[in-house]
């Protein structure tokens, strides 16, 4: 007999996943996080990843200035606050995101071209966000577990407010993204106007 309330995690500690697609080449799972109020994610996750929250939002390196409710006064209080690894939970293993958004975009769809659909791209990642409308291009690693950059503002793996950001935009002028689709060497945009 089996046991039909068996339930098995793959991953853990994602605060807000609004996209996800998988690798055509690895098989490796990917997503988009929002943050709280700073700090977008794209994420590889593969089995038993912990995302950390709410221990981690961003890179655990950087302070995370969200702001936490006193629950005496229930003033915000928006101290920068360094962050650490979050506890172990069984196996699940925290990894840092491949890239952050400092000032949140809201990353909404994540999606790999298919080998015949826009072929000059198989080895990149687009993203698109739904404040500003735009499409991120992220140009893979050997392994397809990361991203290569040619400016060193990014190569920290955050976009900052300062950094220059033109080697990672694609396109823009959109209404709120949603989702991103290949198909017939085209690509089909869906935004909520």
């Amino acid at each position: 007999t089996g046991d039909k309330n068996n339930i098995q995690l793959f991953a853990m500690g994602i605060r807000n996943s609004f996209g996800l697609d998988v690798d055509p080449v690895t098989g490796y799972l990917w997503d988009t996080e929002n943050g709280q109020e700073h700090f977008d994610e794209i994420n590889l996750v593969k089995p038993r990843f912990n995302s950390g929250w709410n221990s981690v939002m961003g890179p655990v390196d950087r302070d995370n200035p969200d702001c936490v409710v006193d629950p005496d006064t229930r003033l915000a209080i928006c101290p920068p606050v360094s962050q650490t690894i979050p506890p172990p939970f069984e196996d699940f293993v925290y990894s840092d995101p491949e890239f952050s958004w400092y000032e949140p975009v809201g990353v909404t769809a994540i999606a790999f071209p298919d080998r015949n659909s826009f072929e000059r791209y198989s080895d990149w990642l687009f993203v698109g966000d739904y404040n500003n409308g735009r499409i991120y291009n992220f140009q893979l690693n050997s392994d397809r577990t990361g991203f290569i950059f040619s400016n060193p503002d990014l190569s920290d793996l955050v976009l900052d407010d300062n950094d220059v950001m033109d080697e990672i935009i694609f396109a823009s002028g959109f209404q709120g993204i949603t989702d991103i689709k290949f198909h017939n060497d085209a690509m089909y945009v869906v935004v909520i106007r």
